[in-house]
């Protein structure tokens, strides 16, 4: 990725603030599971002023993506919605008390694609923390024979990542009302990241 990083044209566009460093409210960043591998340098190039932390899937490919991340200076947290579960909610609420942020991909750690999974909206709720829909747009990129059809971009492509406006997920009483929640966020997610459609095989640039 550093050696990568070095041809590929990088810009940012920062609708929340968050790259300021009198920015100092912890975040939970969302992020598509196939535009992950970037974040790791942006993050290097535009908020290494915040400390935090990445959901990572106790899984084999889970563990590659964690110790990838480490490379960039970002902790990971171990678990999924079936290994762990509510160990590492328990751990991502510690890292947000602390005022550090955590990083999740909301449709992993194996789809469907584009499809959000409850837990970060659950952690939103009991930690009253606002959402940061994270766009990924790739000028040039390829695309591997995955579930979610991961992007990696190609040599002297240009990359823009956008963090999108703060979102706040709103408390609920019941199963009905958290599941019209993790809906509303979905779409909310697939609007700011340009996927309204959730069969959509492309992306906005590539």
């Amino acid at each position: 990725m550093r050696l990568l990083a070095l041809t590929i044209r990088f810009r940012v566009v920062d609708h929340c603030g968050i790259t300021r460093k009198e920015f100092s409210q912890p975040v939970i960043w969302m992020t598509w599971h196939n535009r992950i591998f970037v974040m790791g340098h942006a993050r290097c190039l535009y908020t290494k002023h915040r400390w935090g932390a990445v959901l990572a899937s106790p899984s084999k490919d889970g563990q590659i993506i964690a110790r990838f991340m480490e490379r960039f200076g970002i902790s990971s947290i171990q678990g999924s919605s079936n290994k762990r579960a509510a160990g590492a909610l328990k751990e991502m609420i510690r890292w947000i008390r602390d005022g550090h942020d955590i990083s999740i991909t909301p449709d992993g750690p194996r789809g469907p694609m584009y499809h959000l999974q409850p837990g970060s909206v659950k952690l939103a709720q009991l930690t009253k923390t606002q959402v940061m829909p994270i766009r990924v747009d790739y000028s040039n990129a390829w695309k591997a024979k995955t579930w979610d059809q991961f992007r990696i971009p190609k040599p002297f492509s240009s990359v823009v990542v956008t963090f999108n406006e703060l979102e706040t997920v709103n408390r609920t009483r019941d199963e009905n009302e958290f599941q019209a929640e993790c809906a509303r966020i979905e779409a909310i997610m697939r609007d700011k990241t340009g996927f309204t459609n959730a069969a959509e095989k492309g992306s906005p640039t590539v």
